[in-house]
């Protein structure tokens, strides 16, 4: 999803979505982005990231997992740092645009325990972070088969080789 202000839009995504989703994630790139998002975001938006102190870190991700057995509804904003090591079940990730390997890490909390049938992955933004690995026509690859993908089941094996 093009945007010329991708987190004003993940914004938006994310208060139209909460209201019918069990759980959303929206995840910036930077500790920055992700803290201006959950201003954005409001509510009872909770923000999770790589720099917060341990304990209440380990708070905030034990306070997730017992919202999630208790099937529970929260509204997450983090960073693809943070992400990658929680164990979280959302029904919609919300993502900033990222490199292949990150969105299937990011997509991978999406119906995670396979108990959603309308879970979804939304990716926001039509540029890259500054450092990725990806060169021009990778990135160009990689955006068609976004586009080519879009509202269509998520598969890793898509974004394989």
């Amino acid at each position: 999803m093009p945007s010329a202000d991708p987190l004003a839009t993940i914004a938006a995504e994310v208060k139209r979505r909460r209201a019918v989703n069990r759980a959303v994630i929206a995840v910036a790139e930077s500790f920055d982005d992700a803290e201006r998002l959950h201003t954005m975001v409001a509510g009872d938006a909770i923000l999770y990231h790589e720099h917060q102190d341990t304990e209440p870190r380990r708070k905030t991700y034990a306070d997730l997992k017992a919202i999630e057995k208790q099937k529970g509804s929260y509204t997450l904003v983090t960073t693809g740092l943070a992400l990658e090591g929680a164990d979280l079940d959302a029904s919609c990730v919300i993502t900033t645009l990222c490199d292949p390997d990150s969105l299937i890490l990011r997509a991978g909390r999406c119906n995670r325990r396979a108990t959603s049938t309308d879970a979804e992955v939304l990716v926001v933004g039509d540029s890259l972070p500054s450092l990725t690995y990806i060169n021009p026509t990778q990135f160009a690859a990689y955006a068609s088969a976004l586009r080519m993908n879009s509202g269509e089941r998520f598969s890793s094996d898509t974004w394989k080789a």
